[in-house]
């Protein structure tokens, strides 16, 4: 056999090879666009068919119609706060089935998720509310209240969507009851749409019992996000309702940082106030405007007083915002903003961050009012300590208790006064037998070698207060049965004396 020369072996090898990789390249190109074709078909049938069932939908779904079970998919709604649903709960809401099929057909790896806020599923999310609503009147108007609450969270669950056809009921249905659960479902929801619409239909509103029961449901709008619609209703509104109903709401959710933005506008109106006051008048210049010279030469000012009474009105508003906050989230910037610590409160603003940390009434507030007792010279502690006899939290009790016997944060007799005046609003079994001891000197002996004349007149002054408020709790046990039978608290109070 002849022998096959090398140099003409490795050649035809090569082209072998090139050929082979070729034609796989070419069967893989050519699968790979017909796959792509294949994707891109399906894509265009869903889109026209996901077209063509919105539109069939919107002809066919009426205000109070029921959706059939296969026109819906599932969506998850995220309930308020005080809803009723659980989170993550779901309402029923199915797509279409053809749509569904379509979905099988299509690769799930070379898709994308599908938006769930079509317009299909909101046309269906409408017709749920509508009847959702209509459910609503029918179960107040047959007095079915638990029925009503139950489709009222429902409504509450899906949030934002439901507001319109709430307001539309809150305005145009004529039995009041209805119209309140409305209203009570909008303030629920609390958004700053919600919020804006209740306090505009609030001013609106004529006196009476309708106008109180509105009242008392906007005042429990607690949505943080609210704040800054609650805060300009305050200083602009000329309706009393809504004013009251506006600073509760906001005393309920301000924080720190909602403080900050009531200080920095109480400033803000005090600045502006006193460069009015500042600028030059027209005597000072010289130049007099028509119809003032005979102003002035009468002597009024109405103009400037009327000016005057709108600033001071609305800082006492602000002011009594903050003094009526319950949020421990504020707690922190109420300390800041309360004044120094060895001075008297100085303007309203420090008196009314005083007045809500007392109200508060948290061991930590009781610790920094009796700091302030601690601190301040005698003759500027009068409104601190008054203000630790209106403590009447059950969580700064023990915290009192302490105090009035003494312990390191009420070295001072004014500050142990504080705290045992303030134990008259905590009329209870621990309470009567730490006051009977103070009462009988029992927690000082003036009489032993080491009492000095000062710690007897010092027990003494402690003793005074504790039998004035003995007797006061004495009073209100005889007066009110109820109070002889009050749960003891389990803490013990063996080391209030230490």
């Amino acid at each position: 056999m002849k022998r096959i020369s090398i140099k003409w072996l490795l050649p035809a090898i090569l082209v072998v090879s090139i050929f082979a990789i070729l034609c796989v390249n070419f069967y893989d190109k050519s699968e790979g666009e017909a796959a792509d074709q294949q994707v891109t078909e399906a894509k265009t049938v869903k889109e026209d068919l996901q077209r063509d069932t919105a539109d069939e939908d919107s002809a066919k779904i009426t205000v109070g119609e029921k959706p059939q079970e296969d026109q819906l998919e599932s969506v998850t709604f995220k309930p308020s706060r005080s809803s009723k649903i659980e989170p993550n709960q779901k309402l029923v809401i199915k797509k279409p089935q053809e749509l569904r099929k379509v979905d099988e057909e299509i690769p799930s790896e070379r898709i994308s998720a599908p938006e769930t806020d079509t317009e299909a599923t909101l046309v269906v999310i409408d017709a749920e509310i509508n009847k959702l609503a209509d459910e609503l009147i029918a179960a107040v108007l047959d007095g079915s209240d638990q029925e009503a609450i139950d489709v009222l969270d429902h409504l509450v669950a899906i949030g934002e969507r439901s507001v319109p056809r709430l307001l539309d009921i809150l305005t145009n249905e004529p039995n009041e009851t209805v119209a309140l659960y409305a209203a009570k479902g909008l303030a629920t929801i609390g958004s700053p749409t919600a919020t804006a619409e209740l306090v505009i239909i609030l001013s609106g509103t004529p006196d009476g019992s309708f106008k109180e029961e509105l009242t008392r449901e906007v005042s429990s709008i607690q949505n943080y996000q609210s704040w800054p619609v609650l805060l300009d209703s305050i200083v602009q509104t000329e309706d009393a309702a809504v004013l009251r109903a506006a600073s509760s709401a906001l005393a309920t959710v301000a924080d720190s940082e909602v403080v900050d933005e009531i200080v920095r506008l109480y400033d803000e109106i005090e600045s502006e106030t006193k460069n009015q006051g500042s600028s030059e008048t027209p005597a000072e210049t010289g130049i007099v405007m028509e119809g003032q010279l005979e102003s002035q030469v009468e002597g009024e000012d109405t103009e400037c007083t009327e000016c005057d009474a709108k600033t001071e009105n609305a800082q006492n508003r602000l002011a009594s915002v903050i003094k009526n906050i319950q949020n421990l989230e504020a707690v922190e910037a109420l300390k800041a903003y309360a004044g120094e610590i060895d001075s008297a409160p100085a303007d309203p603003v420090e008196k009314a961050a005083i007045d809500a940390l007392t109200k508060i009434g948290t061991p930590e507030t009781v610790s920094y009012l009796l700091e302030r007792l601690e601190n301040a010279p005698p003759d500027q502690t009068s409104y601190v300590s008054n203000s630790v006899t209106q403590i009447n939290n059950d969580n700064a009790r023990l915290a009192l208790m302490y105090a009035a016997g003494g312990n390191k944060e009420a070295t001072l007799d004014q500050t142990r006064v504080s705290a045992i005046y303030a134990l008259a609003n905590y009329p209870n079994q621990q309470v009567r037998l730490l006051l009977t001891d103070l009462a009988a000197d029992k927690l000082v002996d003036a009489e032993t070698e080491n009492a000095s004349v000062d710690n007897a007149q010092n027990d003494t002054i402690v003793s005074i207060a504790a039998k004035k408020t003995l007797e006061k709790i004495d009073k209100m046990f005889s007066d009110n049965d109820d109070i002889a039978n009050v749960v003891e608290n389990s803490d013990e109070c063996e080391t209030c004396d230490q």
